[in-house]
């Protein structure tokens, strides 16, 4: 991962690989994880809903507004829930 967070060795959206094959697991310590696009949106709203929920909490600052109004709203409706 670029953002220099290391990924997780049995990560939820490779489970359909590993639950069926337990040693691929490793075998992709090898090779550089490229991403996609719908990996960078879902870590942005990750970020974007941390930033709120810490808002929310009274850990951190105001964040600044998304602009992407689905995942504002998305966000919105974790932290209600949370």
């Amino acid at each position: 991962m670029s953002d220099g967070k290391k990924h997780a060795l049995l990560s939820p959206s490779a489970s359909h690989r590993w639950i069926n094959c337990p040693p691929s697991a490793r075998l992709t310590e090898f090779y550089t994880d490229t991403g996609s696009g719908y990996a960078q949106e879902g870590t942005l709203a990750h970020s974007v809903g941390e930033a709120k929920l810490k808002h929310r909490l009274g850990l951190a600052k105001k964040p600044s507004k998304c602009n992407d109004s689905e995942m504002d709203e998305g966000t919105d409706d974790y932290v209600t829930f949370v």
